[in-house]
């Protein structure tokens, strides 16, 4: 009874993983790629499950060999993803890709990915008993250390960022990741690798709850860039002018406008246009991560910026970044033109000043900067 349930769970854990990868597979959010490599592994190890139980041991012990030097190497690779996918989610993601840190990442990886495929011949990580059922080896330890790292690590910043974030959103978001990290971690540490169909089984549920939240997520994310789009610039921001007046002492509001977009749009067609879009939206993507501020598309070649700064040359840093960043990204997609913007910006703590007002502030300032821009450009082509 138990061997033909095995059989079934195996199956719709595949079809639910296969439902999930599908639904990803036309999109191109380079946040999301973490999260589709997990199911991916979820549907090979599974996968790899139900063709163990069809393959005999006897007739093909090769095979199940070569079947559990997959599986194990998977079992560190999804800890090591899940880590992945937390620090580009809570916006941490370029700290993984600094020098030594991408070596000391990948480092448990490829530690077991070469005692597993030395474990057939000298059962380092794992041996096959009488069945062909795997049992421990001299060094199986090492796994469990491994994964309690890769699971300590991705709690360790859903902790600190819920408890010392300034942004609230981010803040909540840092606690939903907190729930699976803990349960799926401390699952796959204390059930051991051979008792591995409780931790798929669980990691397949959460697997379908973050889908969920994801495509809920839609509702607020734009489709062309992939930054937040005007629904949930509104309510961020909303809930930051909510707050304390001491939260928003440091704070701007940044409008930003892409200069003479419409001409871009006219000469060289929409989907040149598009990707000038994308080319700001990356620009912008990398200094939000950098300084840990909220950034948004609010619709057609607008954009807006969230930050907290200590002082205003600090604020000046950030856009000369932008700038920077803009002028490097778009000279390396367009030869033709370059890509500019004007920008507006406003502190968050005018005394009286309402959600509407501040946007009207950085609004006319923005349109002020194009309008001063626009004259000493028609001076300099007298």
């Amino acid at each position: 009874m138990w061997y033909i349930l095995k059989f079934e769970i195996n199956i719709l854990l595949i079809l639910l993983m296969v439902i999930v990868v599908r639904s990803f597979s036309r999109e191109h959010d380079r946040f999301n790629q973490p999260f589709v490599y997990t199911c991916y592994a979820l549907i090979v190890c599974c996968s790899m499950h139900y063709i163990e139980a069809i393959v005999s041991y006897t007739n093909y012990s090769e095979v199940h060999q070569v079947l559990y030097v997959i599986e194990t190497v998977l079992w560190i690779f999804m800890p090591y993803w899940w880590l992945h996918f937390v620090f580009e989610k809570l916006g941490y993601g370029h700290y993984l890709k600094q020098g030594a840190v991408v070596y000391l990442k990948k480092a448990p990886l490829v530690i077991v990915g070469i005692m597993a495929c030395i474990s057939p011949f000298v059962p380092l990580l794992f041996k096959l008993n009488l069945f062909g059922d795997p049992v421990k080896g001299s060094y199986t330890y090492v796994m469990d250390i491994f994964v309690a790292l890769y699971t300590t690590a991705s709690l360790a910043l859903c902790l600190t960022t819920s408890l010392l974030s300034s942004n609230s959103e981010l803040k909540k978001y840092a606690m939903y990741l907190t729930i699976p990290t803990i349960i799926c971690g401390g699952i796959q540490t204390f059930t051991s690798y051979y008792m591995s169909n409780i931790f798929y089984v669980t990691e397949t549920v959460f697997c379908i709850i973050t889908f969920i939240n994801v495509h809920e997520d839609r509702v607020f994310i734009d489709a062309l860039t992939g930054l937040n789009n005007r629904n949930r610039f509104k309510k961020y921001l909303s809930t930051v002018m909510t707050s304390s007046s001491v939260n928003r002492s440091n704070m701007y509001l940044t409008y930003i406008d892409v200069d003479e977009f419409k001409k871009i749009n006219d000469n060289y067609g929409h989907v040149v246009g598009d990707l000038a879009l994308r080319t700001v939206a990356e620009a912008m993507r990398e200094v939000g991560e950098q300084t840990r501020s909220f950034i948004a598309r609010l619709g057609g070649d607008e954009f807006a910026i969230i930050s907290g700064h200590n002082t205003k040359n600090e604020y000046d840093k950030m856009v000369e970044s932008l700038s920077k960043l803009l002028d490097e990204k778009a000279s390396a997609n367009f030869t033709e033109f370059k890509v500019k913007f004007s920008l507006g910006t406003t502190s968050l703590d005018i005394p009286n000043a309402s959600m509407n007002d501040i946007i009207k502030i950085a609004d006319r300032r923005m349109y002020e900067q194009k309008r001063i821009k626009k004259i000493n450009n028609a001076q300099r082509n007298n």
